[in-house]
This record gives C-alpha cells, structure tokens and sequence, in this order.
C-alpha cells in the first residue's frame, strides 16, 4: 500500500502536462502511487499520460469520456490506495519536497488532512515569478491540532488546493465532490465537507503546491460561468443533511459564511454586465438563510456584516454604489487618461514641427511673401 495518492485530474492540458507530471515523477517522497484521469481529452493528452504510465509503474492511467472535473475526481479516489490522497491540477505543479512534507506533517499529528500554503506563479523559464499564497488568515489554523468541526464557521479558507487528506476519513465520512458539469468550484464543497467532518486539522506554513495563473483556458480565467458558485453551495446544504455524525445547525451556519466570503469574491471575478443579476440573488438567498435561521452573525466581521446588511436591504443601491458608480469613474478616469496622452503627443508633434529646419524656412518664406506683398499694395 502506498503512503499517498496523488489523484490527477487531466482535460486537455497537453500544453501543460509534462511540466505536472514530471513535479510528482521527481517528488523526494517516492512511496507515491500516480492516478491519472483522463477526462475525455481530444488534444494528445492521453497520449502523454500513456507514455509517463510505460515508464513509470507508479503511474497509472483511468481512461474516460468527458464527465466533468467532480465527477473525474470522485472515479479517482475510488480508485486510490494510499494512506493519504492529494490533487493535483495538471496545469500545476508540486515543489520537489511537497509530498513528503505534507505526509510527515499528517502522519506525526495524526490529522485528518492537511491545509498548506501555495505561490502563485506566472510565465515559463527564467521569466517565471512567483507569489506566496497563504491558505488562509486564520492564524490560530498553523499553531496547533484543531477539531474542525467543533466550529467550521472558524475555519474560513481557500478551497482548492494545495491539502492531503486520510483516505480512510474521507471514505467514512462520505465526502464526494459534486458531480457538476465542467471545472469551476467543485474543490469548494469538497473543502466544506471535509471541514465539517474532520476532527484533527493542522495547517503547514509552507508552499506545497504551484499555481498556474497565465492559462487563458483555466476556470479562474473563466468570467462567463456566473452562477456556478451558487449551485456549488446549493450542493452543500443538501450534503449538511446526508452527512452522519455532523453536528447540522453548526454546519448550517458555517455554510452561510462560507457562501457569503465566497459570493463577495465571485462580485468581482464575473462580467460586469451579469453583476447585478448576481447581487440580486446574492440578496434573496441571504434573506431566505436568514429567515431559516442559518445566519450567525458572529462570525462575520464588521465590515463583512455592513456588505451583508447593504446587500440585503438594497441590492440595486449596493451595485450602483459600489460598482457602478466606481466603475463609471474608472472609465471617465480611463478616457481623460487618454485624452490627455493624445493632447501630449500632438503636443510633441507640433512642437518638433516648430523646431524643424523646414518650419523655419517656410516661416521665413511666408513671412517675406507678405512684405513683398504689402509694397505692391
């Protein structure tokens, strides 16, 4: 039995592919098992998998038609037989030592999984910057063993990855990932109902995983899909109530406030001509929460709770207020900047014409024409 699954997700990312495969073919931790999942890929994916699976007997290759990314996950860790499970995106990649990190931190605390810190990378080669990301600003989730679902409300954090997570505890506590079309938040519910569930977490301060953020085919470039949040968190409530051995009103608020931080960033991620339409719902679902009780507003920070309030009480006015408005400026702003760019130009031009040596002839010529004219007067 392998110490970690890595369970990869692949749906036409050839571009991209080596580059993942190669950070878990060269982890320091070698006692890996690879499963790779083939989405239904029409770009020569398959084929990179095939040959990194003929090279490598840790690799191994699930072929399917296309399903979707919760669905595709789900079939993997069905297939896993590790200690311990982690994703990997395939456009991403792990640090040479994330693997072994991760698993020493689970396996000497005991944990149920966990949560480590990311960078954010951008370009190829020698170009290629980086950010650190931490995976939340919930100290208190680095000091110590915590027992998430005492108090998920607590635990707020991003829900993708990087994580490795006690196969045995996702398994018994039912945790699957929603089997919704595409690649856009299914990592979102999955990260609640692990937090609902787990009894030992500890968060490692440390970069475990690569983010890629110049894929212009990645679901974070993906403005159009408005409302996929929604259903996402829609998908949740439904799990609070399949879910055994959760305490349900904690989890029911949890979700709420998981929703809300979720909601405010999504605000600023899709097209602007759909933001509206979004507040608005935004509004009636938080009004109906609160009518159910399923609101607890002590989790919500100061400002966090004026969003809310503003948002239920008048969604139109929060629009116009905070994003219409500042975005109207923005282009005015925008447009001055460029008027004024052109008026410097022109500017420039006219002055370079003044300096020229054919100006100043001309000047000198049309200036001689004109008393020559006024003596013939």
């Amino acid at each position: 039995m392998p110490s970690v699954s890595v369970l990869i997700p692949i749906y036409n990312n050839a571009q991209y592919l080596r580059e993942c495969l190669d950070s878990v073919a060269s982890q320091t931790l070698a006692d890996l098992e690879v499963i790779c999942v083939n989405d239904g890929s029409t770009d020569g994916s398959l084929d990179i998998m095939r040959a990194y699976e003929a090279a490598d007997p840790r690799f191994t290759v699930i072929n399917k038609p296309n399903s979707g990314y919760g669905a595709t996950l789900n079939v993997a860790t069905a297939a896993a037989h590790g200690d311990y499970v982690t994703v990997l995106e395939s456009d991403d990649a792990f640090p040479a030592d994330a693997c072994q990190a991760m698993h020493e931190f689970c396996t000497s605390q005991d944990l149920d999984f966990c949560k480590a810190d990311a960078s954010i990378f951008f370009g190829d080669g020698d170009e290629r910057t980086f950010t650190y990301l931490p995976a939340t600003e919930t100290e208190i989730c680095y000091r110590e063993v915590f027992d998430a679902s005492a108090d998920p409300g607590r635990y707020f954090a991003r829900g993708g990855q990087p994580g490795m997570y006690r196969l045995s505890f996702l398994r018994g506590a039912g945790i699957v990932y929603h089997e919704s079309p595409g690649a856009t938040f299914q990592d979102t519910s999955f990260w609640a109902q692990v937090t609902f569930a787990a009894h030992r977490v500890r968060y490692l301060a440390k970069s475990c995983y690569l983010i890629r953020r110049d894929n212009p085919g990645s679901s974070e470039a993906d403005g159009s899909k408005v409302f996929t949040i929604n259903g996402e968190y829609d998908f949740v409530r439904e799990r609070i109530d399949e879910m055994e051995g959760i305490d349900r009103q904690k989890c029911l608020v949890a979700c709420s406030y998981f929703r809300f931080r979720n909601y405010c960033w999504s605000i600023g991620r899709i097209s602007p001509k759909f933001r509206r339409s979004f507040v608005q719902r935004f509004a009636e679902e938080f009004r109906a929460l609160d009518e159910a009780g399923e609101l607890d507003r002590r989790y919500f920070a100061p400002d966090e709770l004026d969003t809310l309030h503003a948002i239920m009480a008048d969604p139109d006015g929060y629009y116009s207020h905070e994003w219409e408005l500042p975005g109207r400026v923005a282009q005015l702003e925008a447009r001055l900047r460029e008027a004024e760019a052109d008026r410097d130009r022109l500017r420039a031009e006219l002055d370079a014409v003044y300096a020229s040596k054919r100006w100043r002839v001309s000047s000198s010529l049309a200036s001689l024409v004109n008393k020559l004219r006024g003596r013939g007067q």
